[in-house]
């Protein structure tokens, strides 16, 4: 929403993409991934667990993905 002014149709449209994504992941899953992906561009060693190679860069992508094939699903631009 805040990426969009808070333009009152994406509120359905925003709505529709997080119901894509609870769909397609349990919610602690989620929380996770969504953490990974959040905490990439930390810089140092603290974000070093989520850039480098390994599970943390593997839940980021994986979120990243599913969040941008639920944006198109949804028609979120």
């Amino acid at each position: 929403m805040v990426e969009h002014q808070s333009k009152q149709e994406y509120l359905y449209k925003c709505s529709c993409a997080i119901d894509q994504i609870a769909q397609a992941m349990p919610y602690d899953e989620f929380v996770e991934s969504s953490t990974a992906l959040r905490h990439q561009g930390l810089s140092g060693p603290r974000g070093a667990e989520f850039r480098d190679a390994g599970a943390g860069k593997a839940m980021a992508t994986k979120y990243k993905a599913l969040q941008e094939k639920a944006r198109k699903a949804c028609y979120v631009q």
